[in-house]
Order: structure tokens, then sequence, then C-alpha cells
């Protein structure tokens, strides 16, 4: 064999020569003599399917991968816009519950008796710890929704596997 083809690049008899033509375009025969890639038969993967990107033909299977994992972004995307709702909802509750809380003990230490003092302060905090609750539970909820309809969707997807961030989901736990 005078030459041997090598990922674009024809090796021969120590030295190498960098192929103008695409690899599948052309082969080297026994003899010296090149055979055209429609001569050849089409190149194939380990399973005997035929790489048919490499020729510049988009199979259907990997018309249909592009679609699935355009699916699976669309899902992502969904997932996404839903969490950050949660948490701006999430945050904006917190925000509005350190407020009221510091009117509600401004107010609190407003007053002349201990005991009044001391009912507001804690009707105070009561408040602000059941406003907190309320927040971090509905941010919980939310972001468990997301995650729950983003799965749903990219499963119906039919992505290949890889393709989905699922497995870095966030944890469930506060």
């Amino acid at each position: 064999m005078t030459g041997m083809k090598m990922g674009g690049v024809i090796m021969g008899l120590g030295f190498a020569m960098a192929a103008v033509l695409p690899v599948f375009a052309m082969e080297t025969t026994a003899t010296g003599s090149a055979m055209t890639s429609e001569h050849m038969a089409p190149p194939s993967t380990a399973r005997g399917t035929t790489i048919k990107a490499e020729h510049g033909m988009m199979s259907a299977n990997a018309t249909t991968s592009a679609a699935a994992i355009a699916c699976v972004g669309a899902a992502v995307g969904a997932r996404e816009t839903a969490l950050g709702g949660s948490v701006s909802t999430y945050s904006q509750s917190v925000v509005s519950a350190y407020s009221a809380r510091a009117t509600s003990l401004q107010q609190a230490y407003m007053l002349t008796t201990g005991s009044a003092v001391k009912a507001a302060v804690k009707s105070s905090w009561s408040t602000f710890t059941s406003t907190i609750r309320s927040a971090r539970s509905a941010w919980s909820t939310g972001r468990s929704d997301a995650w729950k309809t983003f799965r749903t969707a990219a499963a119906a997807c039919k992505a290949p596997n890889g393709t989905s961030d699922s497995s870095y989901s966030e944890s469930t736990s506060n």
C-alpha cells in the first residue's frame, strides 16, 4: 500500500501530505491510484449505521434529535421563567415582611406601658414569622412545581440522553 489515510491527511513513506479534498472524497488504493467517494462504500460507525452528516446529508434521526433538543431547550426556558417568577415573589414577600415588622416594632415602642409594648412586640414578631413561613412555603411549592413541570415536558421531548440539565436540579430542602 502506498499511502494510508488518517483523518484527512495521507500518510506515506515517512512524510505527510494534507489532503485538499474532504476525508470521504478520496481514497488511495494499493497501486497508488485514487478512488473517489462514489466508488467507495460510505463510512460507518461501530454499529454499522451510515454517517450521513459527513456526506452533507442530514438523517431523519439527526433532524429528530435537533427538534428534541430544541424541545428540551423550550422546557428549560419555561422552567427558568417559572423559577424566576417564584423567587421574585418570594423576595418581594420577604422585603415586605421586614418593612411591615419595622413599622410594627416602631409603633410598639411608642406605647407607654411595658405590658402593651411586650404584647405589640410579640404580635409584630409573630406576624413576621408567619409571613416569612408563608413566603418560604410558596417559594418551595413554586420551585417544586417548576421542576415537576419541566421533567414532564422534557420527558415528552424524547431527547437523546445527556441533553437535559435535570441532573442539576435544585435541592427541595430549604
